[in-house]
């Protein structure tokens, strides 16, 4: 986003590309930002997405994957 002389914050990433998204995923730290991103249009999943462990990539895999088919159901 730097190149395009905008913040870097998930929702001017949600804004930015909102037309092409159906879903956007949103950090447990950023959550306050989740509520801009559904107003704008797009559902929107918060979870934790730093992944330290083995545990924390299949968490993260399987909360997205849910969200994706809850997504192609609306």
């Amino acid at each position: 986003m730097a190149e395009l002389q905008l913040p870097g914050t998930a929702a001017e990433v949600a804004r930015y590309y909102g037309p092409l998204l159906d879903g956007f995923v949103v950090d447990e730290c950023d959550r306050a930002q989740a509520s801009w991103v559904a107003d704008s249009g797009t559902r929107c999943l918060v979870t934790g997405t730093v992944m330290t462990t083995a545990d924390d990539k299949v968490r993260l895999a399987r909360e997205i994957l849910a969200f994706v088919q809850d997504l192609a159901q609306k």
